[in-house]
Parts: C-alpha cells; sequence; structure tokens
C-alpha cells in the first residue's frame, strides 16, 4: 500500500487500476491548494537558485579574496619600503642640523664679539639682524630635531609603526582565511539544503517503490489527503516468503 506522506489536494492520478508501473514511476501530484500551487516546489527551486548562484560565484569570491591577499601583502611591503626611505633621509637630517648648529655657534661668537664692541650702540643693528637669523635658524633646528627623533621612532622594527604594519597584515590574512572557509561552507550548506528541499518536494510526488501492478486506486482528484492516507495498492511478482520449521537433523541436512 502506497500511502500519502504530506497533506495535500490530489492533483493528477497518473495510472490507473491495471496497470504496469515501472520502480520510481511517480504515482500522483499532490499540491498544496486546489489551484494546484506547490508549497515545497517553490523552495526547491529558492533552494537551488541559491544553490547555483554560491557554486557558480565561488570562483569569483576566492579571486577577489586573492586580490585581497595580494593588496594586503603589497601594503606591508609598501610600509617596509617607506622605513627604508625614512632611514635614508636621517643621516640627511642628521648633516643638516650639523651645518645649523656649527652656524649658530658662529653667530653666537660674532654676537659675543659686537656686544663686547657695542661702544655707543654702534653694533645695535647688526646684533639685531644676528639675533633674528639665529631665531630663525634655531626654529629650522628644532623642527629638525622633532623630524630626525619622528623618523628614528617609525623606521625601528622593534617600534609601534612597524609592529602595527606586521601585525594588521597577519590579521588581514587570517580573516581572509576565515571568509575562503566561509565562502566554501556556504556552498556546501546551499547544497544540503537544495537536497533536503529536493526530498521534501518528492513528499508531493508519490512513486513506485518496486515496479509492479497498479490493483487499486484508493483517491480521486481534488480529494483532501493527511499523511498515512492510502493512495494505491501496488501488487508486485517480486515476491519472497520465508519459513522457519522446527525439524530433525536428518530432514535438515536433506533440505536444500
Amino acid at each position: 500500500k502506497i500511502v500519502a506522506q504530506t497533506s495535500g489536494i490530489v492533483q493528477q492520478i497518473r495510472f490507473k487500476e491495471g496497470q504496469s508501473v515501472g520502480r520510481g514511476a511517480t504515482l500522483t501530484n499532490i499540491s498544496s491548494n486546489y489551484q494546484g500551487g506547490n508549497v515545497s516546489t517553490v523552495q526547491r527551486q529558492i533552494a537551488e537558485k541559491q544553490y547555483f548562484n554560491a557554486k557558480d560565484t565561488l570562483d569569483t569570491q576566492k579571486d577577489v579574496i586573492g586580490k585581497q591577499r595580494a593588496i594586503a601583502d603589497k601594503t606591508d611591503e609598501n610600509s617596509d619600503k617607506l622605513r627604508e626611505i625614512s632611514k635614508q633621509s636621517i643621516d640627511e637630517t642628521k648633516s643638516l642640523l650639523d651645518l645649523n648648529n656649527s652656524i649658530i655657534s658662529t653667530i653666537d661668537n660674532n654676537l659675543n664679539q659686537y656686544t663686547a664692541t657695542n661702544s655707543g650702540s654702534v653694533n645695535d643693528s647688526a646684533i639685531q639682524a644676528l639675533k633674528l637669523q639665529k631665531v630663525q635658524l634655531q626654529s629650522s633646528t628644532n623642527s629638525l630635531n622633532s623630524s630626525l627623533r619622528n623618523l628614528d621612532y617609525t623606521t625601528k622594527d622593534d617600534n609601534a609603526p612597524a609592529q602595527l604594519a606586521n601585525i594588521t597584515r597577519e590579521l588581514t590574512q587570517k580573516q581572509l582565511d576565515l571568509q575562503q572557509k566561509t565562502v566554501e561552507l556556504n556552498v556546501e550548506i546551499a547544497h544540503l539544503q537544495y537536497n533536503s528541499a529536493l526530498i521534501s518536494e518528492s513528499l508531493s510526488y508519490p512513486a513506485a517503490p518496486c515496479a509492479g501492478v497498479i490493483e487499486k486506486v484508493h483517491v480521486k482528484f481534488g480529494q483532501s489527503v493527511t499523511p498515512g492516507t492510502v493512495l494505491f495498492t501496488l501488487s508486485t511478482n517480486e515476491k519472497s516468503a520465508m519459513a522457519v520449521a522446527l525439524v530433525s537433523k536428518d530432514v535438515a541436512l536433506n533440505v536444500s
């Protein structure tokens, strides 16, 4: 006996009594409503599109992840190059600082001489000019000192800027690893959901479990059925039986 495995409305009876059917042949269609709509079919179509979309875009998503990895590597490489450039600037900055300090020392000597010989304020204008020049050079020296400290801090591999660049690259790579695994997992889950939807849909299309002959059709078009409602009685020639009997040893040895 073939029974309904889901609730619904009988929409089509594909075989009549006395007809032969093959194994797996669909016997009837059960819809979700009287108009013939089937929720499980729609759910299967949704799952199918989601699965094939995830499958078709998998290579593209992997390619995007690969490019993001390359960007992370290039960004870290760029940071290393910038630190190398900054290291080269340290020597140039030190040379300019030495030159400024030398000029300032000369200005200080001149100021001392002009101040010592400033009888009647004859050297006031020269002193004022030297002081102005010293202020400008000192301002430049202060700026160079600040720049030198910043360069020294940012170019050392054991300081925060270099460590942050390395940690950022490592973090990005790990996040991309997780992202790629998630993408691959999504495809597998979509495939499983699609298979689940196929199974759910098949409940609306009862099929013959074996080849045989339809002995009786128990339902008619438009009938409402529930799980367990008998739909068809199917007979098959592929029958076998087992008989168990207690017999004597002599009989048992002579039975094939």
